[in-house]
């Protein structure tokens, strides 16, 4: 039998955070499962020519057009909450009219990412038998009894309910949602910008202009407060001799600043700005140490499943991450080298012990890059689809 996938996202496509990149991964994922026929990929533009990158094997797009829709620093902008809030019901709504309309056949799967659409397709499950399931990271059920009451009647109609960590799936038990229906499946990457390179650090190197005679720590994500960004700094001020990489958007504006009002000038400290998701590979096979120290006040680190720990974990480059219980579930001892939370000196140190070959740093890479063969967009696509064949009503 073959299935055809309908796969549900509010996300304003193409962007360039880890969220984006996962949500465009996992549909090509879904189509490379030998059983799946054709996946409907449905997401937001707001120009409509954007969408044709989004045309691939087995992947229709579905692009739902919305004027004047930004996605320029959406945490921050006023008129995207403006906007967004006057899109809300109109989204809702429009969606239940689909949902209400369109004909589905009873092998067909319904897969949501987006709270508005899960919604949407509960309200209209009322009016004829529809099956769907869902993916919610970093949710936790609220004081607004009315927004509880209605996730967890949703949640347990629901086939499946996924998410990426065992602590939003212990918030959602404790709250009423049914274990049984629930599956973790931490983040993923792409394993195929990585076998593909198969050039030396060196050659990697002068390819894209980096010293071949310094040694590199390199942090990739999001550049924002308590993801470590003033933890390198202080690095970078006691390591002069190594070179420090930072890739990212965000704050860097911010942080210029604050190196140069708190330490002058650090020569060896360069912010390099956005860098493609196809293009992190090389660079991260071009560094000798990958640094991910986050702070104790990260918002989701509780929730967290960054794609970047995996995007590390298949360079073959020593690793160093903040020790938290989140952390744990992923990675041990055995695969990278933990760093205290909210400290530089340390980071420093840990650094230093790798470049000074204190640890047994082929173990610890060659370990890594096995664990992250479990972590593959392809193989938590598949995961998600056998379940969703298993349980779907």
């Amino acid at each position: 039998m073959k299935y055809k996938i309908y796969y549900f996202n509010d996300s304003l496509l193409p962007g360039r955070s880890a969220n984006k990149v996962a949500r465009t991964n996992m549909s090509k994922a879904f189509a490379k499962i030998a059983d799946v026929e054709l996946v409907n990929f449905y997401f937001f533009v707001n120009n409509r020519k954007s969408a044709k990158q989004f045309v691939s094997n087995k992947v229709n797009p579905k692009p739902v057009y919305l004027p004047f829709f930004h996605d320029i620093n959406e945490e921050k902008s006023k008129l995207y909450t403006l906007i967004h809030l006057f899109y809300y019901p109109w989204i809702i709504l429009g969606f239940i009219g689909f949902f209400l309309i369109k004909k589905f056949s009873p092998e067909d799967i319904i897969f949501i990412r987006s709270e508005k659409i899960t919604l949407a397709l509960w309200i209209a499950s009322f009016f004829r038998k529809i099956s769907f399931s869902f993916e919610f990271n970093n949710y936790e059920f609220e004081k607004n009894r009315i927004k509880v009451f209605v996730f967890r009647k949703y949640a347990n109609k629901s086939s499946v309910a996924v998410t990426v960590s065992n602590h939003t799936k212990q918030n959602w038990v404790v709250n009423g949602v049914d274990e049984k229906k629930i599956i973790v499946l931490p983040s993923g990457f792409d394993a195929d910008l990585y076998t593909k390179i198969k050039i030396s650090k060196i050659e990697l190197r002068k390819e894209l202009d980096l010293p071949l005679d310094k040694r590199i720590a390199t942090y990739t994500g999001s550049i924002q407060k308590y993801r470590g960004i003033e933890e390198i700094i202080i690095a970078a001020k006691h390591l002069k001799e190594v070179e420090f990489l930072i890739f990212g958007d965000g704050d860097v504006v911010y942080y210029q600043e604050y190196v140069e009002k708190k330490f002058g000038l650090l020569e060896n400290l360069h912010f390099k700005g956005f860098v493609a998701n196809q293009d992190i590979p090389k660079y991260l096979k071009s560094s000798d140490v990958l640094l991910a120290p986050y702070a104790k006040k990260c918002q989701i680190i509780e929730h967290i499943s960054p794609i970047k720990l995996f995007e590390y974990m298949a360079s073959d480059i020593p690793i160093i991450i903040s020790d938290f219980p989140r952390i744990r579930e992923i990675v041990s001892g055995r695969e990278v080298i933990f760093v205290e939370s909210d400290n530089g000196n340390d980071l420093a140190k840990k650094i230093e012990l790798i470049l000074e070959n204190k640890i047994d740093i082929l173990s610890i890479t060659k370990n890594a890059s096995h664990l992250a063969e479990k972590f593959t967009w392809d193989k938590r696509s598949e995961e998600i689809f056998n379940q969703i064949k298993i349980k779907q009503v």
